[in-house]
């Protein structure tokens, strides 16, 4: 029996791309291990007990929950085999200042109990202030393996003055996930309202953080929900988030027209960080075809069922990453805002560079338009290309497991 704890960012609530490569995890582990148990830490127990069939050490997504499960967490490490970190974005110190010791905390303490810990393809940064960098270095030395999934991150590694064989090369883990059966997409389109296929869908997952910025000073001791909740903004960006929404709902009502086509506003991250479901409502609430327009919250469906239905689309577009990697994945040319650094590292993994824009670089929606008519046109040499990369992409998963498997057998 190989026994895996999992610290990963899907224990964060209500963030479909956290829930798609943990549905992927669970998965590659299943097929890897013949006879496994998987515990995870979670902030919805039952949601994932329900949903994934695996164990969960309720911590919470909060430093509070995590003090007062500090019993709990300690008997699951004592319980595994193998302690994985990851994947996700799990570290960095540009948010709330307890952020990076308390995501270092218990990866540090399976270390110090003897166990093996991994770090399973994830993402890092930004990490700039000494403390932290010290604290990471430290902890990082510890672990057994880390594999990371891009090179903004190899390059914190290195900074940190790490190196190989320690730190490993891989891909995002929601590139391997299996998308659900023709019948069960059949049906979530009949929920949606989408029966006639007549017209092209279209998808779109907004990035609800959009000209929010980053906060300096006494607001980076504020967590992001008070932040949000009291409707704090850098300097010009809420001015700035409005022209960017109209400008959104005219880029929308433009490709509506213009393909005869249907829309699916997806809305990523519903949580008090992710805001994609006020930006969806925001434009929707902006736009002339509403009737030809629909949100889907992706939280209400598995991570499966998403990706299935995003091979039913022409062309998806957004800023949120893993809703890019379940279209591409399954060979849906994409149209990526990039808004953060891992969006444009996205690129290269799929090899699609003429696809992606900067976000803070649109002038107007006809830039939007310039490069959807490029890919709409190139949709069929696109997606053939696609085809040929995950092929590439999916090897690499498989190494990665290999690794893991290899790392439990000297156990």
């Amino acid at each position: 029996m190989v026994r895996i704890l999992n610290e990963s960012g899907h224990e964060r609530n209500r963030n479909a791309g956290d829930e798609a490569y943990f549905a992927a995890m669970v998965d590659v582990f299943r097929q890897t291990f013949d006879n496994i148990e998987i515990k995870a830490f979670s902030d919805r127990p039952e949601h994932d007990i329900k949903r994934y069939d695996v164990k969960t050490v309720y911590s919470g997504g909060t430093i509070k929950r995590s003090i007062r499960s500090i019993i709990d967490v300690y008997k699951a490490i004592k319980w595994c085999d193998v302690y994985v970190w990851g994947g996700g974005q799990l570290l960095r110190d540009d948010t709330f200042i307890l952020a990076t010791p308390y995501r270092l905390s218990r990866p540090l303490l399976a270390s110090l109990m003897g166990k093996p810990v991994m770090a399973f393809g994830v993402g890092i940064g930004p990490l700039e202030k000494p403390p932290f960098r010290l604290l990471a270095k430290w902890v990082f030395g510890r672990f057994t393996l880390i594999t990371y999934r891009d090179s903004k991150t190899e390059g914190i590694l290195r900074g940190l003055g790490l190196k190989e064989p320690l730190i490993q090369k891989t891909v995002d883990t929601a590139f391997a996930l299996t998308p659900s059966d023709e019948k069960s997409i059949d049906a979530l389109l009949m929920e949606l309202g989408i029966e006639d296929n007549s017209r092209p869908l279209i998808g779109a997952a907004p990035y609800g953080p959009a000209f929010r910025g980053k906060f300096s000073g006494i607001r980076n001791f504020l967590p992001a929900k008070i932040q949000v909740d009291r409707d704090l903004w850098q300097k010009g960006g809420k001015e700035s988030y409005g022209k960017h929404v109209q400008m959104l709902a005219d880029f929308y009502d433009e490709i509506i027209e213009k393909y005869q086509a249907r829309l699916v506003l997806v809305v990523q991250d519903a949580s008090s960080q992710g805001l994609d479901d006020k930006i969806c409502h925001d434009i929707l609430n902006h736009m002339k075809n509403q009737q030809q327009t629909v949100i889907l919250n992706g939280d209400d469906y598995p991570p499966a069922l998403l990706k299935g239905l995003m091979g039913r689309m022409k062309v998806v577009t957004g800023g949120r990453m893993h809703s890019l990697i379940l279209a591409s994945g399954v060979n849906t040319p994409v149209m990526a805002i990039c808004y953060e650094l891992k969006i444009k590292e996205l690129a290269e993994a799929i090899d699609q560079h003429a696809c992606f824009i900067d976000g803070y670089e649109i002038k107007d929606k006809s830039d939007l338009v310039r490069m959807f008519d490029m890919i709409w046109n190139s949709s069929e040499s696109i997606a053939n290309t696609l085809k040929e990369r995950n092929r590439e992409l999916l090897k690499e998963v498989d190494q990665n497991m290999i690794r893991l498997k290899k790392l439990v057998e000297r156990q």
